[in-house]
């Protein structure tokens, strides 16, 4: 990791995730409580942030083909001053008791178009300034770090609330926004392929969508992410549910939960990194991971024990980041620089889409016949789904393809 944090731009960027990763936990918290202490609605929770999901497939889906004659760096600064920008709007309403609801929509609006569109560049950004034998471990620092501060932000965002109120929340997510633009403007700007910018969205898009033809096991791969992000959709939103009514716990329990998920996040994160994998053998231990989550996914819906439901989730938290890194490297390893940022939109995009569509899924399936009898099907549905895919030529494919780039090298 040293060797790593020793590049400059690495080691900014790491920074800037660090503090735009705190700010969107913070985000999301101060969120979900200004809308309940507003409205007291259930429905209002889960309405608001369709606005923000609708915003960000429209921005995936136009701003994404035309990524890639962006300069990467202006746009990772854009995406984190927008947030901070926008969200001093609800936090001077608030301050002044003005707030109303229709302020959260127009943030929503605004950062679901922005936002969305760091993530693909910065993947892409990270690819173009580290050699590709040190991409996995790149990946698993970034994603790591987020997850850590993932399980941190509720807990300080908790803190702050209680302690001094929404007021600092927010003030607080502005300014770590705002820290993450600042310490991006100190990067540097790699060259990369120039792109015309006079083609159309229609050509653009085509070329990024030729990548998948040129390698179907990213295809493959980006179909798996896109059914297992289906599958978490579906599962995430019954976590309360199934802690609070089916384990009989209170709401602490499903913070403990929660943070358990988190953690086992964290060691995948770090496993993958520092973990050296046979690339003959990736295709076996991607599928494999994802066997090992199902199996414990149905474990989640078996067992009536607490105890177990925490060994079963850090266990389901350590299988993710095993597909979600290598997938990401993978990605960077293979597809033309110049063509990274619009091939990650229209990734992020897929499964942007699958995780409400699970969320509905789950929500039918729980509300019919009940939690457990969801977190089963949804086990044996991962289980299929990696079983199938041995048998996928797609798949088969990265094993000639990695044998042949280990030859080559």
């Amino acid at each position: 990791m040293l060797d790593l944090l020793k590049q400059k731009s690495f080691f900014i960027v790491w920074l800037g995730h660090a503090s735009a990763s705190l700010g969107n936990t913070f985000s999301a918290f101060a969120i979900a409580w200004l809308v309940y202490d507003t409205t007291g609605s259930k429905l209002a929770m889960g309405s608001i942030m369709v606005v923000f999901l609708l915003s960000r497939s429209i921005s995936l889906l136009w701003f994404g083909p035309f990524l890639d004659g962006w300069n990467r760096k202006k746009v990772m600064i854009m995406a984190q001053w927008s947030g901070a920008i926008t969200f001093t709007f609800p936090l001077i309403t608030y301050t002044l008791g003005s707030f109303a609801i229709w302020n959260l929509v127009l943030v929503l609006a605004i950062t679901g178009l922005t936002v969305p569109l760091y993530l693909p560049s910065c993947m892409a950004y990270i690819s173009q300034i580290l050699p590709k034998e040190k991409l996995q471990k790149a990946n698993s620092v970034i994603d790591s770090t987020a997850q850590l501060m993932l399980l941190a932000g509720p807990a300080l965002g908790g803190i702050f609330l209680y302690t001094f109120g929404v007021e600092v929340v927010l003030l607080s997510l502005v300014g770590l926004l705002g820290t993450a633009g600042l310490l991006l403007t100190l990067i540097e700007n790699p060259e990369f392929t120039e792109v015309s910018k006079q083609d159309s969205w229609s050509t653009k898009f085509k070329e990024g969508i030729s990548v998948y033809r040129q390698h179907s096991f990213l295809l493959g791969l980006a179909l798996l992410l896109v059914i297992l992000n289906f599958c978490k959709g579906a599962l995430f939103p019954m976590f309360l549910p199934y802690i609070t009514e089916t384990l009989g716990r209170t709401e602490f329990h499903f913070g403990f939960f929660e943070a358990s998920l988190g953690l086992g996040m964290v060691l995948g994160s770090l496993w993958v990194g520092f973990k050296k994998t046979n690339p003959l053998k990736l295709r076996n231990v991607l599928l494999g991971s994802v066997i090992i989550d199902g199996i414990f996914t149905i474990g989640l819906g078996l067992t009536p024990l607490y105890s177990l439901a925490i060994l079963f989730i850090v266990i389901s938290g350590f299988c993710m980041p095993i597909i979600t890194i290598n997938n990401t490297t993978l990605y960077q390893k293979f597809v033309e620089p110049h063509l990274l940022g619009r091939v990650f939109a229209v990734r992020i995009l897929l499964t942007t889409i699958a995780t409400p569509l699970g969320a509905l899924f789950g929500g039918v399936v729980a509300e019919v016949w009940g939690i457990n009898l969801l977190f089963s099907l949804v086990g044996f549905l991962m289980i299929s789904v990696a079983v199938s895919a041995f048998f996928l030529p797609s798949l088969r494919n990265l094993s000639i393809t990695l044998s042949k780039e280990k030859t080559a090298v």
